[in-house]
């Protein structure tokens, strides 16, 4: 017995799945087409299921706007985002070839001016380094000041729009991600996180529960 409440996120974001691989005699002649780049968007729906055996003081399993910093986590890593996975090699080519990834490095010109923040062991860490190793952490993303000139403007926009992920970006391993760090952050509460959804389309929702 124990009471449950679901509280839904939305956001939008691309991503590229590059280990999409498709069986021909059930997919129906489909191509892989989630593999494309430089990738495909989604407006993502989260639904979150939390969990208590007791209520609070308040009469509740907890506040919902005791979820706001989830909120803030999607919009600092995820929204209006390019999902990079490190492990894939085209993706490694691309940030070669535009010269910001050099080993395992990333390499902010300069001249533009961002704050990059670090998804480690469920924490988010904040540093203005201009090099940031891409196993550093789960996940990384930039908020960059408007760049000057073309090619500041340029550099700017980019960084602003992609962030690193640790793992082929779908949404089962999202909805994992998030599972993890909604119960590490709602232990203070005593409230466990159930299950995650993450719908890609109104017809298509991959779930981690516990």
């Amino acid at each position: 017995m124990a009471y449950r409440i679901f509280k839904k996120f939305t956001f939008s974001c691309a991503h590229s799945v590059y280990t999409q691989r498709l069986d021909p005699k059930y997919a129906s002649g489909k191509k892989e087409k989630c593999r494309n780049l430089p990738g495909h968007g989604h407006n993502y729906e989260v639904c979150v299921c939390l969990e208590s055996k007791e209520l609070n003081d308040s009469q509740m399993v907890t506040d919902f706007a005791h979820l706001t910093w989830f909120k803030d986590f999607l919009d600092t890593f995820f929204d209006h985002k390019l999902l990079i996975s490190r492990e894939d090699p085209a993706f490694a080519i691309f940030l070669e070839k535009l010269s910001i990834l050099e080993s395992d490095r990333l390499k902010i010109p300069s001249f533009v001016e961002c704050k990059v923040f670090i998804l480690k062991d469920c924490e988010i860490l904040e540093t203005s380094q201009k090099q940031v190793s891409i196993f550093e952490g789960e996940l990384i993303s930039f908020e960059c000041s408007e760049g000057k000139g073309v090619e500041g403007d340029f550099y700017s926009r980019l960084f602003n729009g992609i962030t690193v992920i640790s793992f082929s970006p779908t949404g089962e391993n999202l909805a994992r991600l998030f599972f993890e760090i909604i119960n590490k952050k709602m232990e203070k509460f005593n409230v466990t996180c159930k299950k995650v959804e993450v719908w890609e389309t109104p017809t298509s929702c991959a779930c981690f529960e516990g």
